[in-house]
């Protein structure tokens, strides 16, 4: 479920809902300020490579667990062999993310977008994310002023990563 309501106190909303937890989760109408590291709540950085293929960057969201970090190598490896980027990075979030928290980390991801954007001015951002299902709309949503944005799923039987969306 995605959708939108209005409250007179803090403007629109959006809300989705996590079916494991049975809990609505939900991110108000303003982008978040850029990510930096020092003031994260939930972020970490798991790592940072200079690929020099190009002006492009890549965000990977992946759980700061060892599932995450085995999901990170194997896009990583993808990302090598198939697109043209200068710089990935990827931010590991905690792997069980809870409802009042779902707002934090939505912003904190989103602001990581941000981050990318102005510090690197790159025309495009590609991103890579086992993010819960539920928390994908709402990081889309914050990275609304962001630019162009591709993302990247992976197909489980073929090993590979396919576009998904573009966001303009």
């Amino acid at each position: 479920m995605i959708g939108k309501y209005w409250d007179r106190a803090t403007g629109i909303k959006l809300i989705t809902w996590n079916s494991y937890t049975g809990e609505e989760w939900s991110v108000g109408r303003t982008p978040p300020e850029g990510w930096v590291e020092e003031k994260s709540k939930h972020l970490q950085v798991l790592a940072e490579e200079r690929l020099n293929k190009g002006e492009q960057i890549v965000i990977c969201h992946f759980a700061n667990n060892d599932r995450g970090k085995t999901q990170y190598k194997k896009a990583l490896k993808w990302i090598e062999e198939n697109l043209p980027v200068g710089k990935v990075f990827c931010f590991g979030y905690p792997a069980k993310i809870t409802g009042e928290m779902a707002e934090e980390v939505a912003k904190e991801c989103s602001g990581t977008f941000i981050w990318a954007k102005e510090k690197f001015l790159p025309e495009e951002i590609h991103w890579f994310s086992d993010l819960p299902m539920a928390l994908m709309p709402l990081v889309t949503y914050l990275t609304r002023t962001v630019g162009k944005t591709i993302f990247y799923d992976e197909h489980k039987e073929r090993h590979i990563y396919i576009k998904a969306f573009e966001k303009h």
